[in-house]
């Protein structure tokens, strides 16, 4: 819209981007610091695996809720109450010195996570009109990879188990008054008017087949995302013979490739004007390379995982933005992205253990066969979804 003018949007992206990306930090602080967690709280590998499933179980439970939450407390209040959790939690954990006062903690800051994934992308729709949005949330899909790759990086430099926590701690204190100083919402005649566009704006939120299917589609490609994820490493290690540092750069080319796709998914979603041609493309790539994943090696297995990468960034990303479309009116865009963090949440659930006993039961390569019709499905319900 030519009158789309509004120079505070750029801050709220940039203060929600920011915040956002204390959930991953607070996510992502554990698999740098296993060996040490492991010694220090007295625990097994097969236990110390809790400490990340237990943000999907979190989530799970807690997804659907969020965006009630999230439309009786407001933006701005449930924001500050996500990077509160992400303060306690970690703050218990910092102390914890046994496994159940851990998980403890984790499970709260799971709750943080969550709140933010809906509040976010709310946030950004009530600044953004739909053919805005894109780059907007283009860049704030990035969260993820950004919060990965730092704690991946830094955690090592930092050394100490706890004294990773408590530069979490930090940084999430600092985002903490970020958005309390700054996070508003837009003053009358800011930003132009948003209309409601979907029938389901006027009735039940929930009553919105497409937001379900949205759902659903994002539940598949997560099964996908978290079982690539999760078993990279082991593969290169155990199947390519790779050591657990070569192991290690080879995953991270997944997350590199996403964090430069999200904000060039935002482009081209304003660039074609569709989400829904973005997401089943990226469904499509994401299917085709489950065919090569575990059967490939060297620069070939690179092109794999890089296609895979640019699937991180292709579908997240689209699938984000059209949910608030979706809902029409941008108050009901929380209860949208409820819908879709619920399907997301199961979809990290599911994935490690179905590819886990996959492996077990039939190898490498088969398993990597099972990920495929997953992900067709996923596109076939994508074509159902009513966006544009």
């Amino acid at each position: 819209m030519s009158n789309y003018r509004s120079g505070y949007s750029k801050v709220i992206v940039a203060v929600v981007f920011l915040a956002s990306v204390a959930a991953p930090l607070s996510q992502f602080k554990v698999p740098p610091m296993m060996g040490q967690l492991m010694e220090s709280l007295n625990i097994s590998l097969a236990a110390s695996g809790w400490l990340m499933s237990i943000f999907a179980l979190v989530g799970v439970i807690f997804a659907l809720p969020t965006g009630l939450i999230l439309k009786r407390l407001g933006l701005k209040v449930t924001g500050l109450t996500a990077l509160l959790a992400l303060l306690i939690g970690s703050a218990i954990g910092t102390f914890s010195q046994n496994a159940s006062l851990m998980l403890f903690s984790r499970s709260i800051e799971g709750v943080g996570l969550c709140l933010l994934t809906v509040m976010a992308p709310a946030a950004i729709a009530t600044w953004f009109p739909p053919e805005k949005r894109g780059l907007p949330m283009g860049i704030w899909a990035s969260w993820v990879p950004m919060g990965s790759i730092l704690m991946f990086n830094i955690a090592p430099l930092i050394g100490n188990w706890k004294s990773v926590w408590f530069f979490v701690i930090g940084y999430t204190a600092v985002t903490f008054v970020l958005t309390l100083l700054f996070f508003r919402l837009p003053k009358d005649g800011e930003v132009p008017a948003i209309k409601a566009e979907s029938a389901a704006a006027h009735g039940n939120p929930y009553a919105n087949r497409s937001i379900w299917l949205l759902g659903t589609l994002f539940l598949f490609f997560n099964v996908m995302v978290l079982s690539i994820n999760t078993f990279m490493p082991i593969f290169l290690e155990t199947a390519q013979g790779f050591s657990s540092a070569k192991a290690s750069s080879f995953a991270s080319i997944l997350m590199i490739t996403a964090l430069i796709m999200g904000p060039i998914t935002g482009i081209l979603i304003n660039q074609f004007g569709s989400c829904k041609k973005i997401f089943l493309t990226g469904m499509l790539i994401a299917a085709a390379a489950m065919v090569f994943i575990f059967s490939t090696s060297g620069g070939v297995l690179i092109l794999i995982l890089i296609a895979v990468g640019i699937t991180f960034g292709l579908v997240p990303t689209s699938v984000f933005a059209a949910a608030p479309e979706i809902m029409g009116n941008p108050s009901s865009a929380g209860i949208g992205m409820s819908v879709v963090a619920f399907g997301q949440n199961i979809g990290m659930f599911v994935g490690p253990a179905l590819l886990g006993g996959l492996v077990e039961a039939a190898g490498w390569v088969k398993a990597g066969y099972v990920l495929i019709p997953i992900l067709a499905l996923g596109f076939v319900v994508g074509l159902a979804v009513k966006v544009r």
